[in-house]
């Protein structure tokens, strides 16, 4: 997964960041065996913008490869 630094940088609405170190986090507890790529970017960019209060101050481009 490849992501830009708008992805980390979303912040919720008491002014918390994501942060880097919680995006591993959210992969490994997704199901990506069962998922394709493309859901699973899909989930990421959900949870971002529910995370966000849907209010993204940066781009949040990601890129998802999945190798099978």
């Amino acid at each position: 997964m490849l992501y830009l630094d708008g992805l980390p940088e979303a912040v919720n609405q008491n002014g918390e960041r994501l942060g880097f170190e919680n995006l591993p986090k959210l992969l490994e507890e997704h199901d990506t065996q069962q998922l394709s790529a493309k859901e699973i970017a899909i989930n990421f960019k959900r949870f971002v913008q529910k995370y966000s209060n849907y209010q993204l101050i940066d781009d949040t481009t990601l890129i998802c490869l999945k190798i099978s």
